[in-house]
């Protein structure tokens, strides 16, 4: 495994960490699959969802067991269903209306959401001309780390914990009328 699996894998473990055996998952952006049968281990039930019709192939023909599925979905249209626990790994900054997406995404969940985001990337002036410093080609928005709790915090869902390791900003957002009342 690569270092950028490794991190990856390590993202879905941390989300287990919120997960109890009853509880149903949405992994929202799963990719090849392997993370949602991360998740499977630990949940009830886990849904990846997915763009790429190529990643769901994949994930039922590798990373499919009897608690799980996937779907093909654009994220910013699907109808999302009611769940406990959703994550959602390098997506965000991909999605042209992202803060339709989380509170799209908050109305759904009743416990924890944990993301990750890239941060850093910046604009800069370079000899006259405005130029993106970090991986911008195929960013719709780069969100810092103060941005995306912008997003997330409310009068409703507080953040429980947010760590930055190099341009990752990792974070755990939480339901407060789950956990506060």
């Amino acid at each position: 495994m690569d270092g950028q699996v490794l991190l990856h894998r390590f993202r879905y473990h941390l989300g287990c960490g919120f997960i109890t055996p009853t509880d149903i998952v949405l992994d929202l952006g799963s990719g090849h699959g392997y993370g949602t049968k991360i998740l499977a281990g630990v949940a009830k039930f886990v849904t990846g969802y997915d763009f790429d019709k190529r990643n769901i192939h994949t994930g039922n023909t590798r990373h499919k067991v009897k608690n799980n599925k996937f779907v093909k979905a654009d994220l910013e249209t699907a109808k999302l269903k009611n769940a406990d626990v959703a994550t959602s790994f390098e997506v965000i900054e991909h999605l042209y209306k992202p803060y339709d997406f989380i509170q799209k995404i908050k109305s759904k969940i009743r416990k924890f959401i944990v993301v990750s985001v890239p941060i850093g990337e910046r604009l800069h002036e370079v000899d006259g001309d405005i130029q993106v410093i970090g991986d911008w080609s195929h960013h719709s928005v780069f969100p810092s780390q103060e941005d995306l709790d912008k997003m997330f915090v409310d009068e409703n869902w507080g953040r429980f914990y947010g760590i930055r390791s190099g341009v990752t900003y990792i974070a755990v957002y939480y339901n407060k009328n789950q956990y506060e009342n």
